[in-house]
């Protein structure tokens, strides 16, 4: 398994776009309450990674590799974004532990700690909004 790094790719609007629109996607899922809290989880730490990559490719990067590679998106993100929002990146990174936990451990995800990972990623992805939308042409609005 390769490790993860950053790759300089020049800039992709139209890449960053349809990130940030899977991102929303990806989340509007995670909200469906007919899913297993573990589903939902799933859904909302793609949610993220998706607006990590929107920010990435806006600023022209990629992660390459799979080995620390989400951790590394989410990092990178967080410090394009530029915001001091330490409580909200500790709140995803929770979220990020219970994924991991129901993903690779077959870990159950109580339902409240669902609902606190959708409220983060939410939060994140209004950060990715703020930070993508208005760098973007109009025909990607």
């Amino acid at each position: 398994m390769a490790r993860a790094e950053i790759d300089h790719v020049g800039v992709d609007v139209d890449g960053a776009s349809a990130f940030a629109k899977r991102a929303e996607l990806f989340l509007d899922n995670a909200r469906l309450e007919a899913l297993a809290p573990e589903a939902r989880q799933v859904l909302l730490h793609d949610a993220v990674l998706a607006g990590c990559d929107a920010v990435l490719a806006l600023n022209g990067l990629r992660v390459v590799g799979s080995d620390g590679g989400h951790l590394l998106r989410r990092e990178k993100a967080e410090a394009l974004l530029d915001v001091d929002r330490d409580d909200l990146f500790e709140r995803l990174d929770d979220a990020r532990d219970l994924r991991n936990a129901a993903s690779y451990r077959a870990a159950p995800v109580p339902l409240p700690d669902a609902d606190n990972g959708i409220s983060a990623a939410a939060e994140f992805l209004h950060l990715v909004r703020d930070h993508v939308e208005p760098r973007l042409p109009e025909r990607l609005r």
